[in-house]
């Protein structure tokens, strides 16, 4: 299902935390509009422990250890 989901690895113990949308449900988090030539540019910043890794499928701008 779509949303953002926590997962705990029954193998190994940790938690993952990630989010699954298709298009037509991301709407319900992201501004948006319904024609395609409109776009709504965004950017995420994540503050995460020191031992998480955090992993998206758009580029990194920056990387700021200790913070």
């Amino acid at each position: 299902g779509e949303g953002m989901h926590r997962f705990v690895d029954p193998e190994d113990g940790e938690v993952y935390l990630y989010t699954q949308y298709e298009p037509a449900d991301a709407r319900r988090v992201f501004a948006n509009f319904e024609q395609p030539d409109l776009k709504a540019p965004y950017r995420f910043r994540v503050t995460a422990p020191a031992d998480w890794r955090v992993w998206s499928n758009g580029a990194e701008e920056s990387h700021e250890d200790g913070v």
